[in-house]
Order: structure tokens, then sequence, then C-alpha cells
């Protein structure tokens, strides 16, 4: 990975909510916005526009399902980013809503 495209990926990390989304899928693997929103307690437009900037980095893959995205990490960037990924698993992780689901 060459250094300029390496400082993009620092930058769309630089962002305390896309750390949280980025460490969430890491340990959950695929996940619906929903459940993202639930358990960031944070509003769905917000959750969308960080999973938009980590999807332009190549950091996470979408899948649409019916009116549903499911988020997870990008495999290219589980493997060029390992080390930076593996410092993710650090944070804590907030307990996921069991309450609420939508999809």
């Amino acid at each position: 990975m060459q250094a300029e495209a390496l400082a993009h990926v620092f930058k769309a990390l630089s962002e305390p909510v896309r750390v949280q989304l980025m460490a969430l899928l890491l340990e959950r693997g695929e996940l619906c916005v929903c459940d993202l929103v639930d358990t960031l307690a944070l509003p769905q437009s917000l959750v969308s526009r960080h999973l938009a900037c980590l999807r332009r980095q190549a950091l996470v893959t979408a899948t649409r399902r019916g009116v549903w995205m499911h988020y997870q990490i990008a495999p290219e960037a589980r493997e060029q980013l390992a080390p930076v990924l593996q410092m993710l698993t650090l944070l804590p992780v907030p307990a996921p809503d069991s309450a609420s689901r939508c999809c």
C-alpha cells in the first residue's frame, strides 16, 4: 500500500464513530445498519454517513437485503491493514440491543 493511500485510510479512521463502527464489525462480523444504529445509540443518518466514508476508502463492503444494508470489513482491508485492525480489537465494544431487531 502506498503512503498516500494509507494516509486516506488513517484519515477515514480519524473519526471516533468510524473507529467504533470498525471495532463492532471486527468483533461481530456482518451487521445490519439497524444493529449498528441501535448498538451505538446514534441517528441512522449519522451512522450511514460514516459508513459511506468507510466504503469510499474500501474499508467496508455492503450488501442490500430488502430495505436494509448489511456491512462487513472488506476482505482486502482485513488483509492489508491487519496490524491497524488488531489495535481496534482492544477497544471495548458496546453490547448489542437484543430487544430491537428490524431485519
